[in-house]
């Protein structure tokens, strides 16, 4: 990789089936709970940060080795399909005998959170890890710098506290959405990005916590980005959203499918 990219590691929603449209990454079937994978390069630019990890994605990473590649992990929010495979994926950190730090950033009482699944899933496992795992808190109220990566967010209209989280490097800049309705503060916080990964559970408003594609694209005059990439879509509303995409005729708005590499910098 000779620049900055993302690649989609999965883009379904929560209770995505196996026999879901599309292809995942490395032969799996189905879209996968929605993550995407943040690289810097072949001259590593900035560490390589994964961005949620819902309870389908550990064997999309194990299929390539790429969460040998991980340094951190982003968690938009703490809901299940966004961030239950953590358990195992620390497990088989631990297993395989890393040595690498990890560090994890989420919203207030994530390290909690975290160390209450490991205790259910594999008691005793969190107190073994062969490497420092550290974590670092999300907040609206402040700014988070981490080697070299300037962390960001708002929050969106969810069940559960949900970040909109921008990222911005020396190589350009991105905003990964999470799930919950847009408000004017992530709009703000979206402003001038490269890359906007957006969710969009419905075609129409009507689940006030989840972005529907009528409101997004209401937004979208006011959203000075690059491109925007579309996931996330509540299954019975999938065919009917992608139709509507595929219908704008604009390049800069596209559905995002595991596997695809969104380069730039």
């Amino acid at each position: 990789m000779a620049g900055s990219e993302i690649l989609v590691i999965g883009s379904g929603e929560a209770f995505e089936p196996a026999e879901a449209l599309g292809h995942g990454v490395s032969g799996t079937s189905g879209l996968g709970n929605t993550s995407y994978l943040f690289y810097g390069g072949r001259k590593k630019a900035h560490p390589t940060v994964l961005f949620d990890c819902g309870y389908q994605i550990p064997e999309r990473l194990w299929a390539e080795e790429l969460h040998t590649e991980i340094e951190a992990i982003c968690f938009t929010h703490l809901h299940a399909d966004h961030s239950f495979g953590i358990v195992p994926l620390l497990t088989r950190y631990r297993e395989e005998g890393r040595r690498e730090p990890l560090t994890l950033i989420g919203p207030r009482g994530t390290r909690t959170f975290v160390r209450k699944l490991m205790a259910l899933g594999y008691p005793g496992a969190m107190t073994r890890l062969p490497f420092k795992l550290a974590f670092e808190d999300l907040s609206v109220a402040n700014v988070l710098r981490w080697k070299g990566l300037r962390f960001s967010c708002a929050r969106t209209v969810h069940s559960v506290l949900n970040h909109s989280v921008r990222v911005d490097s020396g190589g350009g800049s991105f905003v990964v959405s999470g799930d919950g309705q847009i408000t004017p503060e992530t709009v703000a916080l979206a402003q001038g990005v490269t890359i906007l990964l957006q969710e969009v559970y419905s075609l129409r408003p009507g689940i006030p916590t989840h972005c529907d594609l009528q409101t997004l694209m209401e937004f979208v005059p006011e959203l000075a980005v690059g491109q925007i990439g579309v996931a996330h879509h509540a299954r019975d509303e999938r065919e009917r959203i992608e139709q509507h995409v595929r219908g704008l005729g604009v390049e800069e708005i596209f559905l995002l499918k595991p596997g695809m590499r969104l380069s730039f910098g």
